[in-house]
């Protein structure tokens, strides 16, 4: 069995799946035929539900580990997907309440906490470092925390620096640890545009700091409960009806690759492509946080480096509050954790949202969501 090479950062490529209703209907009595209309079984499989599944099912083999896909409008559920495996050992088919790990599908939610405490005037987003965490080096007096949240502070990603296997149990004291340890940044704060888990986990830790409360407890009084979502914060504890992820041995075998690092702010959030594309609708109306956040979620977001290819957009991308923000108005973010893969889309109306999470490699996620995406934007 190969020993797995190092963490790779909590971003990576999305994809999405989608499930097929294929209809028929028959005749009760002999009608002349219209050969211009094409027949009901053929409309009905026509249709953005059957096209969708058919996207995922070509893509995805029903006895190997799978994908997980849904479309939103103005946070109603319009259509759910499954394909695949959930559990290879026990043969459970992934389901649409089948929970998945959404990696760093999560920031958006660790910015919007703590957007909201600086609301209520708990913090300023020009605060340094400094003010809320203690046992840094002297660089945490000239980082700000709206600099952790666009990704320009310039502290390097602490999970290219960890250098543990994944099989290993790894708390976030550790990662933090890592950072405090870097005596150096790579770039002046402010300066320019590098994807670093760093400054998620960071950001976390402050928000626990500022509200006297764990960053999962937050989030479900403040976002979770609120909206109504089945989400969990917590990336190292078994849920019930979580998927396995997985990746292929070296013997050409399917193997278990569950990660069990402590990334609670970079990532965490275990939840299904439904409760995601329900949330989405929040960057429509503002429930939660009100019309000053969804200002907040992109005020002062910056241009992303394109060289930087950890998360990659079109030219002229720029990266808000834990969410990228594309030329056209799409808003999205991508997740990579193990073998958990996953991909969160912002239609530019803000009516509609995509979301799909894979539990393996194997699988073209990116291939996905853009089918999927051609589909429910057009129709």
């Amino acid at each position: 069995m190969v020993r797995p090479g190092p963490l790779r950062p909590l971003a990576g490529v999305v994809g999405v799946v989608v499930a097929v209703c294929l209809l028929s209907a028959g005749c009760t009595s002999p009608a002349p035929v219209d050969r211009s209309a094409p027949s009901p079984s053929v409309a009905a499989a026509d249709t953005p539900a059957a096209r969708s599944q058919l996207v995922l099912d070509q893509a995805v083999a029903a006895d190997l580990p799978g994908c997980s896909a849904a479309v939103g409008e103005r946070g109603v559920v319009i259509w759910q997907g499954v394909r695949g495996m959930a559990d290879l050992e026990t043969r459970t088919p992934i389901s649409p309440d089948t929970i998945f790990d959404v990696a760093s599908v999560s920031k958006q939610f660790t910015a919007t906490a703590a957007l909201l405490l600086a609301d209520r005037g708990e913090l300023a987003l020009s605060d340094p470092l400094s003010k809320h965490l203690t046992g840094l080096p002297s660089w945490s007096r000239t980082v700000t925390l709206d600099q952790l949240m666009h990704q320009v502070s310039g502290i390097p990603d602490f999970m290219d620096m960890l250098g543990v296997l994944p099989e290993e149990e790894t708390g976030r004291e550790r990662g933090l640890q890592v950072i405090s340890e870097v005596e150096f940044l790579a770039s002046k704060p402010g300066s320019r545009w590098k994807y670093s888990n760093s400054n998620y986990l960071l950001l976390g830790l402050v928000v626990e700091q500022v509200s006297g409360q764990p960053l999962a407890e937050f989030l479900r009084e403040n976002i979770f409960g609120p909206l109504q979502l089945p989400m969990v914060m917590g990336s190292t504890s078994p849920l019930p009806g979580k998927a396995h992820s997985y990746r292929i041995s070296s013997y050409g075998d399917w193997e278990i690759a569950d990660w069990h690092v402590d990334v609670t702010g970079a990532g965490g959030i275990q939840t299904t492509p439904e409760a995601l594309v329900r949330w989405a609708d929040n960057y429509r109306t503002g429930r939660v946080g009100g019309k000053e956040l969804l200002k907040e979620q992109l005020a002062g977001a910056e241009l992303m480096d394109p060289a930087d290819t950890t998360v990659s957009g079109p030219g002229g991308s720029r990266y808000g509050a834990g969410i990228v923000s594309d030329p056209d108005g799409t808003l999205w973010h991508d997740g990579d954790y193990g073998g958990f893969h996953s991909e969160f889309f912002v239609l530019p109306d803000r009516q509609r949202a995509i979301a799909v999470a894979c539990n393996s490699s194997g699988t073209n996620i990116a291939a996905l969501r853009e089918s999927l995406t051609e589909i429910w934007q057009t129709t």
